[in-house]
């Protein structure tokens, strides 16, 4: 079953680059800018041992990025 597919809106307290899963920047998305909302799924995800939400297909954002 799954959970949190409405996701969890959060906001940013800084301007945020968009990862993929493997630690890398990813180009189909552009920087998110401070205090825009953003809805993120799921719990945080260990990339390189750094801390990540999901917030689309292969898209991470830095758990730090956000307030």
């Amino acid at each position: 079953m799954a959970s949190n597919i409405l996701g969890n809106s959060r906001t940013f307290k800084a301007d945020a680059d968009v990862y993929q899963s493997n630690g890398s920047l990813n180009a189909e998305w552009k920087t998110l800018k401070q205090g825009s909302p953003i809805k993120t799924y799921g719990p945080k995800h260990y990339i390189n041992n750094e801390a990540y939400y999901r917030v689309g297909k292969n898209a991470y954002v830095k758990a730090n990025t956000f307030k």
